[in-house]
């Protein structure tokens, strides 16, 4: 935040630091036992499956929404979802190539246009939301998932808010230091 000065964030940087450290010992085992696995919890096996599905209809794909019906049972059975997991690969097959780049270049274009206009300070925060949300979208159905997908339009509304009332703040500062009294 902009309205934190460097003593400050030095402070909970240096405080932080030593209570991630104390902290770890509680949270290796969870951490540890995840670092030794894939991670990616039999989803390979489905992105397999997606991207064969993905040759059989390359220009337009299967249809906005359709990737979950078309799994067959016994994929669903062996990975226990039918979820792709990767919202790029899923888009893949539903869009197909043409659809899925209209569909990240809309995206893109719009939370660039949202950092541009909305954002008067252009506020990094956006495209640093908005980046580690198309991170996501590797591993998490992101588009989906009502939480995720409003991280990046919460830095949006939040950015173009604290620009507002920054700028509201400046006006009634400059107001005030202009009154001349007799």
């Amino acid at each position: 935040s902009h309205r934190w000065d460097l003593r400050a964030k030095l402070t909970a940087l240096g405080l932080g630091i030593p209570a991630a450290i104390a902290a770890l010992p509680v949270v290796w085992i969870a951490i540890g036992a995840r670092l030794q696995n894939s991670g990616l919890s039999g989803r390979e096996g489905m992105w397999t499956y997606l991207l064969e599905l993905s040759d059989k209809y390359p220009n337009f794909g299967v249809g906005f929404g359709h990737q979950y019906w078309i799994v067959p049972r016994s994929v669903y059975i062996l990975f226990t979802s039918s979820a792709a997991h990767n919202d790029y690969l899923r888009l893949l097959v539903e869009l197909g190539w043409f659809g899925v780049f209209a569909f990240y270049t809309l995206l893109i274009i719009a939370f660039v246009s949202a950092w541009n206009f909305i954002s008067q300070r252009r506020d990094a925060a956006i495209l640093i939301t908005f980046a580690g949300y198309m991170l996501l979208s590797v591993s998490d159905n992101a588009l989906s998932t009502s939480a995720y997908f409003l991280l990046p339009i919460a830095a949006v509304m939040t950015s173009g808010t604290e620009a507002k009332s920054v700028r509201r703040v400046r006006r009634v500062r400059k107001s005030r230091s202009q009154v001349v009294l007799p």
